[in-house]
């Protein structure tokens, strides 16, 4: 049973079919849920939708991990270059 109370956290999927107005049960679902402040968020869905950039999965876990631990990384990928505050290393 779902409980109707509790945080859900949003794809990315779901806020563009919302936003563009796509799936009218997806848009008033999506509403709803903001309405009753149960929306969440997280770094990767709003990375995608504010740069439209996808990273592949085990480089957003990089990434976090690194971010987390506050770290450099070193790297050759260079959408590494797009994520907020992580710290990339240079080699000399």
């Amino acid at each position: 049973m779902i409980d109707n109370t509790e945080p859900v956290l949003l794809d990315t999927s779901v806020w563009i079919d919302a936003l563009r107005g796509k799936t009218p049960e997806i848009v008033a679902e999506t509403q709803a849920l903001l309405n009753d402040d149960r929306v969440l968020t997280c770094g990767p869905v709003l990375f995608e939708i504010k740069r439209g950039i996808t990273i592949p999965t085990m480089d957003v876990l990089i990434a976090q991990i690194c971010l987390h631990y506050q770290v450099y990384l070193f790297t050759l990928d260079e959408h590494f270059q797009s994520v907020p505050g992580l710290k990339l290393f240079t080699a000399k």
